[in-house]
């Protein structure tokens, strides 16, 4: 028969929980943009949420080159201006997290101007 006080281990289940180590008594939290993995137990590591979609840009800016799935605070998408037009300035949408356990292309833009040849 087994001595001592009883152990009662519970999961780390929670989106955002998990343990790196047998034995811990309290979970710990995957950073920002990250989820608790594997998913079907326990977590015991975190996994970085990926961007699944282009983001949406309005008529007639076009999006060029995006990867998907986009890899968290690297993964771009970048942005075109429409024929006829030169790009003036501009920044490619960025792969960051949008909630604790998501993450999203944000804070593209771009300003063109038409192009002129004299």
């Amino acid at each position: 028969a087994l001595q001592g006080p009883e152990v009662v281990c519970t999961p780390c289940e929670g989106p955002s929980d998990y343990v790196d180590s047998p034995g811990q008594s309290e979970c710990l939290t995957c950073p920002m943009g990250s989820f608790g993995v594997p998913l079907d137990m326990g977590h015991s590591a975190c996994e970085d949420a990926k961007c699944e979609e282009r983001p949406e840009v309005p008529t007639p800016v076009e999006l060029g080159v995006c990867a998907i799935p986009g890899v968290l605070n690297t993964g771009e998408c970048h942005v075109a201006c429409p024929a006829g037009t030169i790009q003036y300035s501009g920044e490619p949408f960025l792969c960051i997290p949008d909630g604790p356990n998501t993450a999203s292309y944000q804070n593209g833009s771009i300003a063109c101007v038409r192009e002129v040849t004299i």
